[in-house]
């Protein structure tokens, strides 16, 4: 389970949908780039293939299976996290770009997107043939803040470095320690381990 500031939950419907499309797209990226492969959260791509792939694996299981205890936020997993749903602002922007080439319409993404919008009766939607990416990036900003609740770990690097121990204020009142939020690193499995993540992964 994950604790989000709709409260401690799993995803469900076709908002686990959205999840996994962009988690599947982000995994099959990873698997044929590895090293190379980079995604618009810096903070993501510090880590190594390896902890990536087990930040992945992380938010998977706190966001989908409800067997697991609620999971510990930490920089690294919101990161992953939010690198999942910025993915797929990448696959609309892919299919943008097949429609400006000419080819056959793809609304796969879009079309998605817009059924979870109205699942959760949301505001502002989107009609699927929209081709302006700005209105579909305010929608999948709006899913995410469904399960994160900031994005802290833009300013890691100002922690990092640190030894004092500081609180940062949640919007429920709660509050966590930044540094162990910063310097909790991922494992960093071998590469028999990472292979079997991301087949699980691309499975879900």
């Amino acid at each position: 389970m994950w604790r989000t500031p709709e409260g401690n939950r799993t995803l469900s419907g076709v908002e686990a949908e959205v999840f996994l499309e962009g988690l599947r797209s982000l995994a099959a990226e990873l698997r044929d780039q590895r090293d190379d492969h980079e995604s618009d959260v810096p903070a993501f791509d510090t880590l190594s293939f390896g902890q990536r792939v087990s930040a992945l694996q992380d938010v998977a299981n706190g966001l989908l299976r409800s067997d697991v205890p609620i999971a510990v936020h930490t920089a690294a997993n919101e990161a992953a996290m939010y690198a999942i749903y910025r993915q797929l602002h990448r696959m609309v922007v892919d299919e943008l770009m097949v429609s400006d080439e000419g080819e056959e319409e793809c609304l796969d993404v879009r079309g998605l997107l817009c059924r979870a919008g109205s699942a959760l009766r949301m505001d502002g939607m989107p009609p699927a043939r929209c081709t302006d990416d700005t209105h579909w990036e305010r929608l999948i900003e709006t899913l995410c803040d469904r399960v994160l609740w900031d994005r802290d770990f833009e300013i890691g690097s100002l922690f990092l470095e640190s030894s004092q121990e500081t609180a940062r204020s949640r919007p429920d009142g709660e509050s966590e320690m930044l540094v162990p939020y910063f310097s909790a690193i991922p494992e960093d499995p071998s590469d028999g381990q990472v292979e079997r993540i991301i087949a699980d992964l691309l499975r879900r």
